[in-house]
């Protein structure tokens, strides 16, 4: 994952930067699938297999961490939900998402040069 993406990613899970108000966003029952080129595609279907349930079981706001298909555990805090993912996965893919009603939706823009 490159620097830009990973700041975004980690930006928007940021409660202080991301707010449903200011930001697209669409309902959790509405998320769209992840491309197959998207190395966190597992999980993040995963997680839309889920996250209907830990919304009814009350964890809006908490952070799921996903491994492959297996739900890893639920922590309060992003921090916590991520030492844990380094702990156990150390150099593999895990996925750590807040779960939540609304998920923002992410619109990148490529910029490039002229040659001259």
């Amino acid at each position: 994952m490159d620097a830009d993406k990973s700041t975004l990613e980690t930006d928007l899970m940021d409660p202080k930067i991301f707010s449903e108000r200011t930001v697209q966003s669409v309902p959790f029952d509405s998320l769209s699938d992840a491309s197959p080129d998207i190395r966190l595609r597992p999980e993040w279907e995963t997680y839309q297999v889920l996250v209907s349930r830990l919304l009814a079981e009350g964890h809006a706001g908490k952070y799921v961490l996903i491994k492959a298909d297996q739900l890893i555990g639920i922590w309060d805090r992003h921090a916590d939900a991520v030492e844990s993912g380094y702990q156990r996965f150390a150099g593999e893919p895990f996925l750590v998402h807040e779960i939540r009603k609304r998920e923002p939706i992410i619109r990148r823009h490529a910029v490039a040069r002229c040659r001259g």
